[in-house]
């Protein structure tokens, strides 16, 4: 059977909660991981199993994961989908990694898997080369909000404040609201100002936080 018949009829099996095909079809499923070289049809299995949430699938991923090889997206969606915070600790791994790919996909997951462990690592992104990466570090900050540490609020709230301050190329709007979130007030007088100094000084005036 080619590669899209077989994902169609585990689809149908899995979304129309087919039993008991449902846990025949997960054991294909993960014979069909293991043995899969095409890099293609990888890619969309190993989607799959965080969208199917086989769990099963996780020492495999893992494997891949650890090694290096597969599709690195859709990897670290599939494994934050599967492990929660229990893969914290291997997505700030990925966030301090070679490849843009991999560091920026690393702070979208963090954002929904992320804790107060993370923060650090996330502050250091917001220098990182990479735009998207530092677009998606500062949602994953905002997430946190008002969980971070009085030292690690600090520290984002300064970082955030100099890249609205800075000539550099940045979402505006998602700076915006990671303060909003980071502070728990609202945006103050002056804060959307096209003028990038004057709405860095009215972020620069808000100096504690609700609590």
């Amino acid at each position: 059977t080619s590669y899209a018949r077989r994902y169609k009829i585990l689809s149908i099996v899995r979304d129309h909660k087919i039993e008991p095909l449902h846990g025949e079809c997960q054991t294909a499923f993960i014979t069909w991981l293991k043995a899969e070289t095409d890099p293609e049809a990888l890619r969309h299995l190993v989607s799959a199993a965080g969208g199917f949430q086989y769990r099963d699938a996780i020492p495999i991923l893992e494997e891949l994961d650890r090694e290096g090889q597969g599709p690195i997206k859709e990897l670290i969606i599939a494994l934050g989908s599967l492990k929660g915070k229990a893969y914290e600790s291997r997505l700030i791994e990925h966030l301090q990694g070679k490849e843009d790919e991999q560091r920026r996909w690393a702070a979208w997951s963090l954002s929904s898997y992320g804790t107060v462990a993370s923060a650090d690592p996330l502050v250091e992104a917001l220098s990182d080369p990479n735009e998207d990466v530092r677009s998606q570090a500062c949602r994953a900050l905002g997430k946190l909000g008002l969980r971070l540490t009085a030292s690690q609020y600090s520290a984002a709230r300064r970082k955030l404040i100099e890249m609205l301050d800075s000539d550099e190329k940045e979402n505006r709007h998602t700076i915006h609201n990671a303060l909003v979130y980071l502070t728990g007030v609202r945006p103050p007088s002056g804060a959307y100002s096209s003028d990038r100094r004057q709405a860095a000084e009215a972020w620069r005036g808000v100096t504690a936080r609700r609590k």
